[in-house]
């Protein structure tokens, strides 16, 4: 061999080399422990056979869908399943997908139904100034980070209005960037050594017995922290404002803006057969708050979604919009959260019994 071609093979078995053993290291890191995702991640995968059902979804679900609630309804149905709440706090649709796939993988073996909050696929990334979070990081695989970037075209207005004409090419940069920073595993040494020694046990949470008794739910009427405390003043402070958004949201949902707007329709149907070939079957929903969705009803007349049970509709449900239901503007007490899922557990168990 001529050294043209030594010096050829050299380099592909050092990148070789170094694509094994980022591999090897991915496997010892630890999932982000922000929002209670490794506690939830973690917890399922030592009792992954117990579910027949999980719900995937931001905030909203995890501070609004109550699973013993849940199957309390079902059981009385005459369809006992177990469900398991997988909401984590500010968790886009890409990341959502990409900790739903992560799930799959386990292959639960008795899991029937996946529940999926609906939202836009949005690439856009508001926290500049947090980029490099372990959460944000961690999602950017490579399947994720290109559906990131197909996003892109169909997205209209800058995450921020000091952004400036090039910014959807700064975002797809960044995300590129976010890729490589996950598969080069860079400044992931401490976080792993940390795991393997345990010494981050007191970080990971909701604790073991809180997952056992509450299955992944938080209950918003018992939490501390001053972030918390000010969302609830604010909420209370503010009801004219709350309700001028309340009185806005039905009307949104009626636009039924074209299919052909949705960001990325591929990953939406790639998500979908992930489902199914789990051999589950998929139900997206949106809960009570004061964010329209009017892409998932047109997703839903298009047949592109299946099951889809919209509860931010304050016409329909009312009750679910009163103030005492709710913590914050986006967020529910104990009492809404169980009223949605006793809501949303009779819708469910209606549309199977059709």
């Amino acid at each position: 061999m001529n050294a043209p071609g030594r010096s050829l093979l050299c380099i592909a078995i050092s990148v070789a080399s170094f694509l094994l053993v980022a591999r090897a290291i991915r496997a010892l890191r630890p999932w982000p422990s922000e929002y209670g995702q490794r506690a939830k991640f973690e917890y399922f995968a030592d009792h992954k056979d117990e579910f027949e059902a999980i719900f995937v979804g931001t905030s909203v679900t995890a501070y609004g869908v109550v699973p013993h609630v849940f199957d309390e309804v079902l059981r009385e149905r005459g369809r006992p399943m177990r469900s398991f709440n997988f909401g984590v706090g500010a968790m886009s649709t890409l990341e959502a997908d990409h900790l739903l796939r992560r799930v799959l993988e386990l292959e639960p073996a008795s899991l029937a139904w996946v529940f999926v909050e609906s939202a836009g696929w949005d690439p856009r990334l508001y926290y500049v100034s947090n980029l490099f979070a372990a959460r944000t990081v961690r999602w950017h695989d490579v399947l994720h980070t290109r559906y990131a970037i197909e996003c892109l075209p169909r997205i209209v207005g800058a995450p921020s209005a000091k952004d400036g004409p090039y910014w959807k090419w700064w975002t797809a940069w960044t995300h590129l960037l976010l890729m490589g920073v996950n598969l080069a595993n860079v400044s992931q040494g401490t976080a792993i050594v940390r795991s393997l020694l345990s010494l981050d046990a007191d970080e990971v949470l909701p604790t073991r017995e809180d997952l056992e008794r509450l299955a992944g739910y938080v209950d918003l009427d018992v939490i501390e922290g001053d972030e918390w405390r000010k969302r609830r003043e604010r909420f209370l402070a503010e009801q004219r404002r709350y309700y001028a958004r309340v009185a806005a949201i039905d009307g949104a949902n009626a636009s039924f803006p074209p299919v052909q707007r949705h960001a990325n329709l591929g990953a939406l149907a790639d998500q979908l057969a992930a489902i199914t070939a789990a051999g589950a079957r998929a139900v997206y929903y949106s809960g009570p708050r004061t964010a329209p969705t009017p892409m998932s009803f047109s997703l839903e007349r298009a047949g592109l979604i299946p099951n889809f049970l919209a509860f931010n509709q304050p016409a329909k449900y009312p009750e679910l919009y009163e103030p005492a239901a709710h913590f914050d503007p986006n967020h529910l007490t104990r009492a809404g959260a169980e009223a949605f899922t006793r809501l949303l557990a009779t819708e469910f168990a209606d549309t199977i019994d059709r």
